[in-house]
């Protein structure tokens, strides 16, 4: 229930921001009710985990500088 809250308020704070805030990770194939086939997202089974770490790094990095 909590997950589904947070995918939510996210999904609403991205939209509501007009930018990118979301980076999905996908595991394995299961399917997450609410999220479009149209959001990209990273793939631990196929993206080496150096270029998951820089991805999530340069994520995080924008939101910090959005913020200051």
């Amino acid at each position: 229930m909590w997950t589904k809250h947070e995918r939510i308020a996210a999904q609403a704070r991205a939209f509501k921001e007009n930018r990118e805030y979301i980076l999905p990770l996908i595991l394995d194939d299961t399917e997450i009710p609410g999220i479009l086939s149209t959001v990209g997202y990273l793939d631990i089974r196929e993206d080496s985990i150096d270029y998951i770490v820089e991805m999530l790094k340069k994520k995080l990095r924008g939101i910090d500088e959005h913020f200051v």
